[in-house]
């Protein structure tokens, strides 16, 4: 493996690189570069080519991102890559990130995804979204949160809708609730509605007692199923180092 790095300036960065593995045939050989320029110290481009040999197949990847957080009021962060294949599948992946805090009592999150890496960088076939609020009402915590993935290569969908509050209580505690509506549609639809309650207490500085216990109502095509019922309780404690 050969890498090669060069910052012809403090806001950019060159890096070259090439590796090769295996024999004959069946080599694996990356060749690739990279620029990186950061014209400001809360933002960030990259632009980067790939060409991935692996025996008779080739792939070319071309990389961009973005990054900015200018503030504490906002953030971004946006990437694609761009895949060419002789044969399998390669389609493009597409990332962005979005965080608003627009008061210290208010925080939202956008996320989106299409075609995303897993841990081993296999491409996954779905699309996803998730957004999220979190927000104080005096001294009361609200939360919500909505979620869906398109599986498109298996034709089907799943969305998850929650919200929660946290409302103190007994001092240095905090009564939770909440409320979840899970969805899988493939053909049939089937949900899950789970309905939660919970306390946590500061115990000290550095140890934290949570309980909490919920009930799972699991239903078909919009009808309860009685004897899928579930119910479940937790105790933990939280100790900090």
């Amino acid at each position: 493996d050969f890498t090669l790095s060069s910052t012809p300036s403090k806001s950019t960065k060159l890096t070259a690189l090439f590796s090769e593995h295996g024999v004959n045939d069946k080599d694996d050989v990356t060749k690739g570069a990279m620029l990186e320029i950061a014209p400001f110290s809360h933002t960030r481009f990259s632009a980067g080519y790939r060409s991935v040999e692996n025996g008779s197949n080739v792939m070319t990847i071309r990389d961009y991102a973005a990054s900015t957080n200018p503030n504490s009021l906002f953030s971004f962060t946006g990437s694609l890559r761009e895949r060419q294949a002789q044969t399998g599948f390669a389609p493009d992946t597409k990332k962005v990130n979005v965080a608003l805090n627009p008061a210290s009592s208010l925080s939202l999150t956008g996320d989106y995804q299409e075609n995303p890496e897993d841990n081993a960088g296999a491409i996954q076939a779905l699309n996803s979204t998730a957004v999220g609020m979190r927000m104080s009402i005096g001294s009361v915590g609200v939360l919500t949160d909505y979620t869906s993935k398109d599986q498109y290569r298996a034709n089907q969908l799943s969305d998850e809708r929650k919200i929660g509050f946290e409302l103190p209580a007994f001092g240095r505690g905090k009564l939770t609730t909440g409320y979840k509506l899970a969805r899988l549609l493939n053909g049939s639809e089937l949900s899950t509605k789970t309905y939660s309650l919970g306390y946590k207490h500061q115990l000290g500085g550095d140890f934290n007692l949570s309980l909490s216990g919920y009930y799972t109502q699991y239903m078909q095509n919009q009808m309860t199923s009685q004897d899928k019922e579930e119910y479940g309780a937790e105790a933990n404690l939280n100790v900090n180092f």
